[in-house]
């Protein structure tokens, strides 16, 4: 969603208010990856770690045929995204369940848009009051994420403490409060 919205933003700005950008990235690179690295060696003591590892390794190298495969192997991985994964995890895999992958859209983006994707040379043209809300245990380069995105203009970064990928399952109460802070009237500047 944060490649669509970064996009949407320089391209439609008159018809952007705010812009909330939450656990995305500007680019793909080396240095996201090892953050990455970090995130999910948080979880090495889980006895579901290497399977998780393993899922992410077969999805990442398209070792499945059917949406279906596809999701199973996102659900077996899919811990490694949670600063904790227990019970937050636990809700977002059974809200999860019958979700199946577009696999036409995801090879596009993977073999099309994935490895050239590098917004930051633009990053300065977009106006619309931003919130750049992370997560320090998130797999998309927090730390890194953050100081590229915080190139927009009067942009302001959030770092969430405790939570992965999916602050809405993990820290639901905080990150309702910054977001609807942010878009309250007048809210941009606080």
């Amino acid at each position: 969603g944060g490649f669509v919205a970064i996009v949407y933003a320089l391209e439609y700005p008159q018809r952007l208010g705010r812009l909330v950008l939450a656990c995305s990235a500007p680019r793909f690179a080396a240095e996201l990856r090892d953050e990455a690295q970090a995130a999910y060696a948080r979880h090495s003591g889980e006895p579901w770690y290497q399977d998780a590892l393993d899922a992410k390794q077969r999805r990442q190298g398209w070792d499945f045929e059917t949406p279906e495969e596809a999701a199973a192997l996102y659900a077996r991985e899919i811990r490694l995204w949670f600063s904790d994964g227990g019970s937050a995890a636990d809700a977002f895999l059974d809200a999860f369940t019958g979700q199946r992958p577009d696999l036409d859209a995801l090879r596009y983006f993977n073999e099309r848009l994935a490895r050239g994707y590098d917004m930051r040379p633009r990053l300065h043209e977009i106006t619309a009051p931003t919130l750049i809300l992370n997560c320090a245990h998130d797999f998309f380069g927090p730390q890194i994420s953050a100081s590229e995105l915080s190139a927009i203009p009067g942009s302001r970064v959030i770092m969430l403490p405790d939570a992965g990928h999916w602050p809405f399952y993990e820290t639901p109460e905080r990150f309702r409060a910054e977001i609807e802070a942010f878009l309250a009237p007048g809210g941009e500047g606080r």
